[in-house]
């Protein structure tokens, strides 16, 4: 079982969720997503201890310290929030990817179930094989990747159980249904 997927209880909702809906389960992208801000963050730090040593507490340091405190806060909260907020929901009826770009835009995607034609993973370079994970592509009929649940740990199980999803409501849609006897 994926340590970072949040199983969520029958009464939480999302924006948009319709009659009868249910969440199966609610994934984010790999914290490991944010070691590129973590090292610029350090490139910072060292840029402003370097001046530091050379300059001492000096209004040179000052005037460097000070914007590369607030321009790095800003960006550490920013990544953060947009790490937090891109989130991928699978429910019983769809797939949901809402895409974080900054404080002020965010994008929502979904696809049906009944939609779903083909779904696949990709693992690749160094780091996502050595930390396991990767993307989950989905297809549907018709178009190329359509939906993209990316950077997600463990995307082999992800893809698994969006297939297993995608199985059980063929399945329940294709039974023939039991019609009641009528009462004259």
């Amino acid at each position: 079982m994926n340590p970072r997927e949040k199983f969520l209880s029958e009464n939480m909702t999302f924006e948009g969720q319709k009659e009868g809906e249910n969440i199966i389960f609610v994934l984010h992208q790999h914290p490991w997503t944010l070691a590129k801000l973590a090292f610029e963050m350090l490139a910072l730090a060292v840029l402003v201890a370097t001046i530091f040593m050379f300059f001492g507490l000096s209004w040179v340091f000052f005037y460097v310290f000070a914007p590369s405190f607030l321009i790095g806060g800003y960006f550490v909260l920013r990544g953060y929030f947009t790490w937090q907020n891109n989130v991928y929901i699978l429910t019983n009826l769809r797939i949901l990817a809402v895409a974080q770009k900054g404080f002020f835009h965010r994008k929502v995607s979904e696809v049906f179930l009944e939609k779903i034609a083909d779904i696949t993973y990709e693992i690749k370079g160094f780091w996502q094989t050595m930390l396991n994970f990767g993307n989950v592509l989905i297809k549907t009929s018709g178009q190329e990747a359509a939906f993209e649940i990316l950077k997600v740990d463990n995307p082999f199980s992800t893809s698994q159980k969006i297939t297993q999803i995608v199985e059980e409501r063929a399945k329940s849609q294709n039974s023939p249904k039991k019609e009641r006897p009528k009462i004259i």
